[in-house]
């Protein structure tokens, strides 16, 4: 069965453009911050959800039990080409349907991922249906007040010596169409990415059966030099890049 997703169109571009471990967020930002935030051993069972080509599953490389679905096949044969862990699973399938892995997992994980999927609500109920009671979900998202798919840029006053963020709309759920290759212009691939507001995903988790247990705002730990570093690095220091909210399963509340 063939799943449909932007992303298959540019597997190829987004492989060049990553290291082993991920792109520099991910090693520097994203990873520290998630990893140092839940709790996984010897014999944690994770599902990655929208796992790409299988960059948590390298970061993960001593946990033994451990699949990864994504709906392009092109980033799961990188990421099995990639992963040397033979205990790791990779396989095509979309995640807003039901899922065919054969057994229950303690965490589950959407990094980066859940923003590119059309229907975030059916993704979380596969995420529900496939861990033990009380298990534990995070959602990693490009934070969703600040980082709104071409609706949201630095604005800088030189007089003030000031940068802060500017937005043109924030709380009605919306799709964006981002190119790949924007020199190309309308020749570029395009990825689809989804925009949904803070009280959206508070829903989705809350109908689904998830109650949010830590919510953390990571900032970008970049550096700036020069004159408007100042400026730069105080805004980069008070407006979050990303957003990680870790959450539990319980008893369902709407079926």
């Amino acid at each position: 069965m063939r799943h449909k997703t932007s992303w298959q169109t540019v597997h190829s571009w987004y492989d060049k453009h990553q290291s082993e471990d991920g792109g520099y967020y991910h090693r520097e930002v994203i990873f520290p911050k998630l990893l140092a935030s839940i709790k996984l051993d010897e014999n944690s069972r994770v599902l990655d959800l929208g796992c790409g080509e299988g960059i948590l599953g390298r970061k993960l490389a001593k946990i033994n039990h451990y699949v990864g679905i994504d709906a392009s096949s092109g980033l799961i044969k990188k990421a099995k080409i990639k992963d040397s862990n033979k205990s790791h699973h990779y396989q095509v399938g979309d995640v807003t349907y039901d899922l065919k892995v054969s057994d229950s997992f303690t965490h589950a994980f959407f990094v980066l991922s859940i923003q590119n999927i059309s229907n975030p609500k059916k993704a979380l109920e596969s995420a529900w249906k496939n861990l033990e009671e009380g298990g534990s979900l995070s959602l990693v998202i490009n934070h969703p007040c600040f980082r709104i798919p071409q609706n949201s840029s630095w604005d800088i006053d030189l007089k003030a010596n000031t940068q802060s963020r500017k937005l043109k709309r924030y709380l009605s759920p919306f799709r964006s169409a981002i190119k790949a290759h924007p020199s190309k212009k309308e020749f570029s691939e395009t990825t689809l990415s989804f925009h949904y507001s803070l009280s959206n995903f508070f829903s989705y988790l809350k109908d689904v059966g998830f109650y949010v247990e830590d919510f953390i705002e990571v900032c970008s730990n970049r550096k700036s030099y020069g004159k408007k570093a100042r400026a730069e690095n105080f805004a980069r220091a008070e407006f979050p890049l990303f957003l990680i909210m870790n959450c539990r399963k319980h008893s369902k509340l709407n079926k």
